[in-house]
């Protein structure tokens, strides 16, 4: 388990099997680059296996919310 951020991570490279960031890539200021530097940290066929938010994430939360009297 490795700790840091996104855009000053300190890991080697070529020393990662899996790594797994769900939810959390989009908070990266520099995408290209963190997406870079967790590429070359993975072994030979390592994975990178991530989720991120898109257009249209969370619809259902939305209508709930916005078929209540909840403040949007």
């Amino acid at each position: 388990f490795i700790l840091g951020d996104y855009d000053n991570l300190p890991i080697n490279k070529n020393c990662i099997n899996l790594c797994l960031a769900n939810m959390s890539l989009h908070w990266s200021k520099n995408l290209t680059k963190t997406l870079s530097c967790l590429y070359s940290s993975l072994v030979a066929n390592g994975l990178l296996a991530f989720a991120l938010p898109t257009n249209g994430t969370f619809a259902e939360l939305h209508a709930a919310i916005y078929n209540t009297d909840c403040p949007n």
